[in-house]
């Protein structure tokens, strides 16, 4: 019975009045047309957009590449697009905003391979709207500029050396091995009018916060010399495989050497001092030295005869514990044995005992005064000392130059001692026969003519 009744409501309601429900239908879709269009009228924005290339693979597959990328691509285009405003406030929003372009379609370009390089070629400008706003149509009421200058020029391809950087820091307590790649070389193709901007090609790999061994894929980018980044350039592969090695930090202190036998009487020891005093060591993550220093090794202070520094190697000793230093440059400890002359005597070494060496062929010398020495140790005899002076750095004029001695085994000078020499432009040779007391009067005058006084540094007195 309701069944019955059911189906005579639904019969019913398709079959009374049927104009009228018509009419309705078409009352309602009007009055929807027209709150749509006073509610959301179609309206016109406008949006900035930059120029992408499209095809560049196939242009440089040909041997051409457009030189004037960066600049195209850095130039904004002005496109009008027509839609409803809520069609307009969705393409607004920064994801869809970002994903406005101009296109350039480089595989319509035809190269002329005849004419001169680089070429100009105008080429047209195609807006694109993002794809995914496919619930509301747009119109692309218009857009300038249109068309776009584009410089190409023949690809130059060259093998470049690969370098490799990080970025960041590992973690506390770690610290970062040198990067290395699989391959050393990479392959650079560009405008060959601009390969020579490219100073260095190098893959950069972030490191921070590291605690183990990283491995990524990175992007190796041409730079110039100021380390700006260049654009345009192509590099084959375009990804590198970097690894960077992680291994735990260890600080190791470097303890004051001992010392075994005696100075000779007559020296005293002044001071014992070593650099550096600690260094950073590295290990493997998982590892713990048996301790954190290293001692120097004895020192025999009846070998020294003066201050004297000595380099420690201190490779062996690190492998040791299990280690090798962080930077290879502490690898190396310098130790410095300071002493000075408690007893010494006066000695007198008589100016014409003193040779002259490497006067320049222009010059003339004479040395006015004895010179008095100082010299710890025992069984000196001046007549052995050897005593030489170098005048190759020399100008006219007095000049004060290092005295250099011979001597003997254990012997140390109080101080290296000084000599003053007089240097004077040689007199040419003439017919007439010289006059020997000329050369001394020349060198006279020098000294009342030319006071200014010249110090020569020469090495420390040889031994």
């Amino acid at each position: 019975m309701n069944n019955s009744r059911h189906h005579n409501i639904i019969k019913n309601f398709f079959t009374k009045d049927v104009g009228v429900k018509i009419f309705s239908l078409v009352c309602a879709i009007f009055m929807w047309f027209l709150v749509m269009n006073t509610i959301n009228p179609t309206e016109t924005r406008s949006f900035s957009a930059n120029i992408t290339f499209e095809n560049m693979e196939e242009l440089v597959s040909k041997g051409y590449i457009v030189t004037n990328q960066e600049y195209i691509e850095e130039t904004l285009v002005n496109i009008r697009v027509q839609a409803s405003r809520p069609a307009l406030d969705e393409l607004a929003k920064p994801e869809n905003r970002n994903s406005i372009f101009a296109r350039i379609d480089l595989s319509k370009v035809e190269v002329d391979p005849n004419s001169e390089f680089p070429q100009k070629y105008q080429v047209a400008l195609v807006p694109a709207l993002p794809s995914g706003l496919y619930v509301y149509s747009y119109e692309i009421a218009s857009y300038f500029p249109t068309v776009a200058e584009i410089e190409i020029d023949k690809v130059k391809t060259e093998t470049t050396e690969l370098r490799l950087s990080v970025t960041g820091s590992p973690a506390a307590g770690y610290i970062a091995s040198e990067p290395s790649a699989s391959l050393t070389e990479v392959e650079v193709s560009g405008p060959s009018g601009k390969m020579h901007l490219i100073d260095n090609v190098t893959a950069y790999i972030d490191i921070d916060g590291a605690e183990q061994k990283v491995t990524r894929e990175c992007t190796p980018t041409a730079y110039d010399k100021d380390g700006n980044e260049l654009n345009g350039f192509f590099i084959n592969p375009s990804t590198i495989q970097v690894t960077v090695d992680m291994d735990k930090q260890n600080e190791i202190t470097i303890n004051k050497p001992d010392t075994i036998g005696t100075l000779p009487a007559h020296l005293k020891l002044d001071s014992l001092d070593w650099e550096p005093k600690s260094i950073i060591a590295r290990s493997a993550s998982d590892f713990t030295p048996a301790r954190s220093y290293i001692t120097l090794p004895t020192i025999d202070l009846s070998d020294i005869t003066e201050t004297t520094t000595q380099t420690v190697d201190i490779s062996d000793m690190l492998k040791q514990l299990g280690l090798t230093a962080a930077d290879s440059s502490q690898r190396k400890i310098s130790v410095t044995v300071n002493v000075s002359v408690v007893n010494s005597n006066e000695y007198v070494i008589n100016k014409s005992n003193i040779k002259i060496n490497a006067l320049p062929a222009a010059y003339t010398a004479t040395i006015p005064d004895d010179v008095t020495v100082e010299i710890g140790g025992e069984n000196i005899d001046v007549a052995t000392l050897n005593p030489t002076v170098n005048l190759s750095q020399c100008r006219p004029g007095r000049n004060t130059v290092t005295l250099n001695l011979r001597l003997p085994q254990g012997a140390t000078l109080k101080k290296n001692p000084t000599v003053t020499v007089i240097v004077a432009d040689k007199i040419p040779d003439s017919s007439i026969e010289p006059d020997s007391s000329r050369e001394t009067s020349a060198a006279s005058e020098a000294e009342e003519e030319i006071p200014e006084e010249t110090t020569v540094e020469e090495p420390t007195t040889a031994k």
